[in-house]
């Protein structure tokens, strides 16, 4: 009996090796597929050039399609994509461009996207001579948090700056194309246009041909100073004038308090535009914006030196970032937004302080902080 009896202890001891065994093949695998799946995730999918438009010698825009014809992921009008290239200066290198949407179809057949080649943009200056019809590039998939939700309000104000039309323009769309007696619709739609001049006015003939086919959309351009040809205001964004325009429009509509504010262009703009609509009584609830890039400033001639972990240093001057000074120094560190919302440029500060640009849409730690928007103001010692 005492035989049997171990016997039957030893196979059940086996059995329970061989599921503890079992059990850990089948995570690693679990594993191993996932670590797949996310690596293939991470290189994006391959978009082929379709059509290019010069807007100026500054502006394009570019309209993708899978190159394997297969469907495209639909996206709310206001979020974007984000471009995987390798430029001929650093052609080992992956460089990652967040770039929105300009252009909304119900059904997804294309991306169009707005860019703005930077004179000191290493990757805006490469897709501006490259990118040609028939070009494939990857790209991640549409995402993004900056779009206007038909149920939050009923009229909506849009005031664009620059560039940073390309989001908006896409809501204009859908706005549009909204179908008669649609409850969730949206009654009325405001765009304010701010450009330095006509040539970086982008899209400009489509919107004031949008504005007069549709009577609920109110189009408003303005430039920076007086060109020949131009019957619009001249100026800068006025937030008081803006509101008093709006609830003049609004009049005849009903919930015409209920209004909400979307804003996207140089930060100065965003940060002055704010605090002006704040101050005359807006509710921060219904001010939404979206940072287009950072027009950072070269900072002073003060020179830092950067120490990361125990192993590199290098000096910091003159650059615009923390970010920037790494990316010359061929320091990998993943970056995407660019403009301190998608935080993969996180790192950790051991010693040394550092100056915040802007306000992170993330929660950080107290040792952490953004290299896209960051610049030291001493030495420092960080990690990655």
């Amino acid at each position: 009996m005492t035989k049997i009896l171990l016997l039957l202890i030893f196979a059940l001891a086996g059995t329970g090796i061989v599921l503890l065994q079992l059990d850990i093949i089948r995570k690693r695998y679990q594993q191993k597929k996932q670590r797949k799946k996310q690596k293939e995730k991470a290189k994006g999918i391959p978009l082929r050039v379709i059509a290019r438009t010069d807007m100026s010698h500054q502006h394009f825009s570019i309209r993708l399609q899978a190159v394997n014809h297969q469907p495209l992921q639909d996206f709310q009008p206001g979020q974007y994509i984000t471009l995987l290239t390798q430029t001929q200066l650093d052609p080992g290198k992956q460089q990652k461009r967040s770039y929105s949407l300009a252009s909304w179809q119900d059904k997804t057949e294309f991306y169009e996207l707005g860019i703005q080649r930077e004179e000191n943009g290493q990757v805006s200056r490469w897709l501006h001579e490259n990118l040609q019809p028939g070009s494939i590039i990857n790209a991640l998939p549409p995402k993004g948090d900056f779009f206007m939700s038909p149920q939050a309000a009923p009229h909506i104000v849009l005031i664009a700056g620059g560039i940073g039309i390309t989001p908006l323009r896409a809501m204009v769309h859908k706005f549009v194309a909204q179908k008669p007696g649609d409850l969730s619709a949206v009654k009325t739609l405001h765009l304010f246009y701010a450009a330095r001049s006509m040539d970086q006015m982008c899209y400009l003939d489509e919107l004031i041909k949008l504005s007069e086919l549709h009577y609920n959309f109110y189009f408003y351009p303005t430039l920076s100073k007086i060109e020949e040809n131009w019957q619009g205001d001249i100026g800068r964004l006025n937030s008081a004038e803006l509101i008093q325009q709006t609830q003049r429009d609004v009049e005849p509509f009903p919930d015409k308090s209920n209004i909400h504010y979307y804003l996207c262009g140089p930060q100065n703009m965003m940060d002055n535009m704010t605090q002006d609509l704040s101050r005359l009584g807006v509710s921060r609830q219904h001010i939404h914006s979206e940072r287009f890039g950072l027009n950072l400033a070269a900072t002073g001639d003060e020179e830092f030196s950067i120490t990361l972990g125990s192993n590199k240093a290098f000096s910091f001057q003159k650059q615009r970032s923390l970010l920037q000074a790494l990316e010359q120094e061929g320091i990998k560190i993943e970056s995407e937004c660019r403009s301190g919302e998608c935080g993969q440029c996180k790192i950790k500060l051991r010693q040394g302080k550092v100056k915040q640009l802007i306000e992170p849409d993330i929660t950080l730690a107290s040792t952490e902080f953004l290299a896209c928007c960051s610049v030291p103001e001493s030495d420092l010692l960080i990690e990655i």
